[in-house]
């Protein structure tokens, strides 16, 4: 059960719902107003008025359409980072202390920190969140202090689109490596892909990433020659990225224990716990 996994799917669920609205509307816009007849109907009225915005608007409920791609885009980011952050957390109650941390993810702790400190409105931080990053900092370096924040927030800024080699770079950060040769495992995503072979799924999930990014981008900065995607198009988005999600979260239990175990092994296991912790407890904010 992945609290995190759920909320995407409400959200991506929205969508198709919002899509499914423009496409009655679309459809709706073809009608003739022939009339029912009946006089002082307030009902009446408004969906004649319904059907003359219908037929003005026609040839731009494509662009309402599209829309919904940045929506989509940043939610996808946004499950991303969180689930990163939840494994940040679990790794570190896992290990316990700094020392028995993953190399990468004690090297990134301190360079990621210093970057957020050194732009922290960049990244969406004000003064305070610099003052508890520092001082989180230093009780992490701390060895004999238990694990609890190991400043995940900072772990997880990016400064670029969630394309392919984005996603891959934010894990590697912690030192869970080859996370698109595993997503290319997932049953789910062959089928999406129609095929049977791990490499293929990886490179056409990779290329279809990319390619939303990209149309991602044109809608965000709009020219005059701009391709809209049609409903279908969006609900083929919205498909991808729901199978993409349930990957990233499955996968994220292997990296949990792989990660944890090599640094105890590395450690001598000391300071480790030896039991699963929880996952910790998760807040969706909406803005």
């Amino acid at each position: 059960m992945d609290p995190l996994l759920d909320e995407f799917r409400v959200d991506s669920n929205r969508l198709r719902r919002l899509l499914d609205l423009l496409e009655t509307i679309n459809v709706f816009s073809g009608e003739e107003n022939k009339g029912i007849g009946i006089e002082d109907s307030s009902f009446v009225a408004q969906a004649e008025r319904v059907l003359k915005n219908s037929k003005e608007c026609h040839p731009d409920l494509v662009i309402l359409t599209g829309t919904l791609v940045p929506y989509l885009s940043g939610r996808f980011e946004y499950f991303v980072r969180a689930e990163f952050e939840f494994l940040c957390e679990r790794i570190a109650v896992r290990c316990g202390n700094y020392r028995n941390l993953p190399r990468e993810m004690r090297d990134s702790i301190v360079t990621m920190t210093a970057k957020v400190i050194a732009e922290p409105r960049k990244y969406g931080h004000g003064d305070q969140g610099v003052k508890s990053f520092i001082a989180n900092l230093a009780s992490i370096l701390n060895d004999s202090s238990k694990l609890q924040d190991v400043n995940s927030a900072c772990l997880s800024v990016t400064d670029a689109n969630m394309r392919a080699d984005m996603l891959n770079d934010l894990f590697q950060r912690i030192g869970a490596k080859g996370i698109w040769d595993k997503i290319g495992q997932q049953a789910k995503v062959q089928v999406f892909f129609e095929t049977a072979e791990g490499g293929e799924a990886r490179n056409k999930a990779q290329s279809f990433l990319n390619t939303f990014m990209d149309i991602r981008n044109r809608i965000a900065h709009p020219s005059v020659g701009i391709d809209w995607p049609d409903s279908s198009q969006v609900k083929k988005y919205i498909e991808f990225f729901e199978i993409l999600a349930q990957a990233i979260s499955e996968i994220m239990n292997i990296y949990e224990i792989q990660l944890s175990k090599g640094a105890q092994q590395i450690a001598g296991g000391q300071g480790a716990p030896s039991t699963n912790p929880p996952m910790p407890s998760v807040q969706i904010e909406r803005t």
